[in-house]
């Protein structure tokens, strides 16, 4: 190595970890480089401060990293054109150099648009620096900003321990799309193409080494052509949106029925969609995913904007309906719909005695209980012991059932407890067996009237009846039904109901025959309780001084508690 300083030598030069520092003073210099290159078939070149200026003039070397007149990486790459005979000096001091190899991945992305992305990774050698072209595509438009393009070539500057570089581009829609692998012992490629539904793909060429739903790779050697022709599908006729759920909420009123109804569209374009209202429908609003947009309606009918993609839209209108004893809900011709739900909100001042609909909905089952209150009332009245007759069993328990139906059991327990009583006790019980007994027939007299006096009061306090509404997600005043496809209209249903006031009254004439009839069944409560004494004083027990028990005492003491042990 020699090294000259405004044409004079200079030995102020220093070789450092494969570096040469050379020390200069301030000012303007010239400095030249001098070396001797006459074994090395290869020769890198790195400048930590990039030059402004660099040119190249000569023979015999293959030069790459200088882009007009700049040094973009701040290297220069030489490599013999011609190859010459190994000297001995270059076998025993150079090693052979490594031919720079990289894979180049192209990416076809096909879709509204159509991109490319190439990628360029390093294979040989593990570092150093490296410097090649890479041809673009027929049509391919870099769009990354910073890479250099020159004669439809990427120069490609991979530094001294980068691994890879990347870029992106534009492809003209021209159908077909061909590819010709390189004949470059510098890279080899890869290709991918993306599919997409805009467009239907076919292929002639090499096959490809992976094929899925999600990609297509092809592994090319040099000079291997694909030809990729792409064809827009042709739609089939029928409508371009699916209805994949509706929900309505309806709330009849006194005067006024509120309705909100809710489709959730699902579209491959936009489109508009015609909704049939009913007769008397004033809309007091409609949103498209959220918010209110401007409506155009003709003749009742409005026109809803349905945008491609999923979508909801929410529509509000009222009807001038009174509340009477049939309520149906609005019935809107919406064809091909699925997960339909229909959400009824009754008042709290109505009685809901009926309803019908899809056969996922609610169910009322006070009447089932009803109909085994009423065979067992008839049951009951046809028995000996009965002080009451079938009819009354019957309304007895309809009207506790509206509130508590098991007060009807404790009912029915009171009534056979008495009136088994003459057959459990008589004049030969012991006074313990007939004291215990008395005491439960009160505290089951306290309890039984304690629920009837409940039941009474809570009817016409309340004035709610527990018709025990269930299904579906249902309850007192709100009923939801489901279907889950439909073909034309939307599912009806129906919904029988009466003011509570009936309730009210029904009840209050209930409680005053309640009233009236348990005072009779008290009074031969009574006569049955009090027959044979109210209480019976236990036997006192004999002291020491006197003397022992007749043998007849003994009996009675043994029979008394046989008696008492057998009970």
């Amino acid at each position: 190595v020699k090294v000259t300083v405004n044409g004079e030598a200079t030995k102020q030069l220093s070789l450092y970890r494969n570096r040469a520092y050379l020390l200069l003073g301030k000012g303007l210099h010239r400095v030249q480089l001098h070396l001797s290159v006459t074994d090395l078939a290869q020769l890198q070149l790195q400048f930590d401060n990039i030059p402004q200026l660099t040119r190249y003039s000569g023979e015999g070397w293959q030069v790459s990293g200088i882009h007009k007149q700049a040094l973009p990486s701040g290297r220069i790459s030489l490599r013999k054109l011609k190859k010459q005979p190994v000297t001995e000096t270059e076998k025993r001091l150079t090693a052979n150099p490594i031919q720079p190899l990289v894979k180049v991945t192209r990416v076809l992305s096909l879709d509204v648009d159509w991109t490319l992305t190439t990628t360029v990774s390093r294979v040989a050698p593990a570092t150093g620096p490296i410097n090649l072209r890479v041809d673009l595509l027929s049509g391919e438009s870099v769009t990354t900003a910073g890479v250099k393009v020159e004669n439809s070539k990427v120069l490609v500057d991979l530094g001294q321990n980068s691994t890879s570089t990347s870029w992106r581009s534009d492809l003209q829609k021209t159908s077909p799309v061909t590819l010709t692998a390189t004949d470059s012992k510098d890279y080899f490629e890869v290709w991918q193409l993306n599919p997409s539904l805009k467009w239907h793909a076919s292929y002639q060429g090499i096959a490809p080494i992976k094929s899925n739903a999600a990609n297509l790779t092809w592994q090319p050697v040099a000079d291997d052509q694909l030809a990729i022709s792409l064809q827009k599908p042709e739609p089939l006729a029928g409508v371009s949106y699916a209805i994949d759920g509706v929900t309505m909420h309806y709330a009849p009123g006194k005067r006024l029925a509120k309705t909100v109804l809710e489709l959730a569209f699902r579209a491959s374009k936009g489109s508009d969609y015609p909704l049939q209202l009913p007769a008397g429908a004033d809309i007091s609003s409609i949103s498209l995913n959220g918010n209110s947009i401007i409506y155009v309606q003709e003749q009742g009918t409005v026109i809803l904007p349905i945008p491609p993609g999923k979508s909801s839209v929410v529509l509000e209108f009222s009807r001038s309906e009174k509340l009477q004893l049939v309520t149906h809900t609005p019935v809107l011709a919406i064809p091909g719909a699925t997960n339909i739900k229909i959400e009824s909100s009754m008042p709290s001042n109505r009685w809901i005695l009926a309803v019908s609909g899809p056969l996922i909905g609610p169910a009322i089952l006070f009447w089932g209980v009803l109909l085994m209150i009423l065979a067992i009332g008839f049951v009951l009245g046809r028995q000996q012991w009965s002080p009451l007759k079938s009819w009354e069993w019957m309304l007895m328990g309809t009207g506790v059932a509206t509130s508590f139906w098991p007060i009807t059991l404790l009912v029915v327990l009171w009534f056979l407890a008495l009136a088994k009583r003459g057959s459990l006790v008589n004049s030969e019980t012991s006074a313990r067996k007939y004291n215990l007994l008395q005491v439960a027939i009160a505290v089951l007299t306290f309890v039984m009237l304690l629920a009837l006096v409940g039941s009474v009061a809570s009817s016409l306090m309340f004035g709610s009846p527990d018709m025990q509404v269930t299904g579906n997600g249902s309850y007192a005043t709100s009923l939801n039904w489901y279907q889950d496809a439909i073909i034309g209209n939307l599912p009806e249903t129906t919904v029988i109901s009466v003011p509570m006031w009936s309730y009210q009254v029904l009840m209050l004439l209930w409680s005053i025959w309640l009233s009236m009839s348990l005072i009779r069944w008290l009074k031969w409560g009574w006569s049955n309780y009090s027959s044979d004494g109210l209480w019976r004083t236990l036997p006192k027990t004999a002291k020491k001084d006197q003397p022992e028990t007749s043998k007849e005492q003994k009996a009675q003491r043994a029979k008394e508690k046989k008696q008492d042990d057998d009970w």
